[in-house]
């Protein structure tokens, strides 16, 4: 689940491209995965 959770996370980054999107990512995957 976290090793999914980490390509997803990079690949929504790659393709936004967005600091702000970047921290929302960060957070959301504390909270999901801890």
């Amino acid at each position: 689940m976290c090793q999914g959770g980490n390509y997803l996370k990079n690949f929504l980054i790659k393709a936004l491209d967005s600091q702000a999107t970047k921290e929302f990512l960060e957070e959301m995957h504390r909270i999901w995965f801890g």
